[in-house]
């Protein structure tokens, strides 16, 4: 699968037979995979921005293809916290953190404001690395999944101990 900063939309192109071992169109297609996926996938390429995003991804994050697109990881329009609701910036992102590692980064635990949504959405993120011949990083594809109704559990939870224990 070659997804260039030309490619952003949010529907992919269909694979051709030169570019794919598996049938186009076809239920092993990977573009369409991607597509169909519950599982929210954005590929940013090497200067972060977001070249790709499946609906998912905009959907969870209440953007367009476009809107997603238009910005980058560090991109100031973003209003992430970490889980203990401190903001997060630029490299603490998972995505500058593998292409500065080259290695992947699993199980970030994200809380990101929708301009739509009083709450957060929070999510949990997965970025991974792909190489060029001479090992550099030429891409960053993040998957992430919706885990809010578990992290307002938690935290309710939380909150309710607390209580208690004072």
């Amino acid at each position: 699968m070659s997804l260039d900063s030309s490619q952003a939309h949010a529907t992919p192109p269909l694979a051709t037979a030169e570019s794919s071992p598996w049938e186009p169109g076809g239920s092993s297609d990977p573009l369409a995979v991607l597509v169909a996926l519950d599982v929210a996938v954005v590929v940013q390429d090497q200067a972060l921005r977001i070249v790709y995003a499946n609906p998912k991804a905009t959907s969870l994050l209440g953007l367009t293809a476009h809107e997603m697109t238009s910005r980058t990881t560090v991109d100031e329009r973003w209003d992430v916290v970490g889980p203990d609701g401190e903001r997060i910036f630029g490299d603490a992102h998972p995505g500058p953190q593998v292409l500065r590692t080259g290695e992947p980064v699993h199980g970030v635990l994200l809380g990101v404001k929708r301009s739509d949504q009083d709450e957060r959405v929070w999510i949990l993120v997965s970025a991974v690395p792909e190489h060029a011949p001479d090992g550099s990083v030429t891409r960053v594809i993040i998957s992430f999944t919706d885990v809010s109704v578990a992290q307002r559990t938690m935290r309710a939870h939380e909150a309710t101990y607390l209580t208690v224990f004072q």
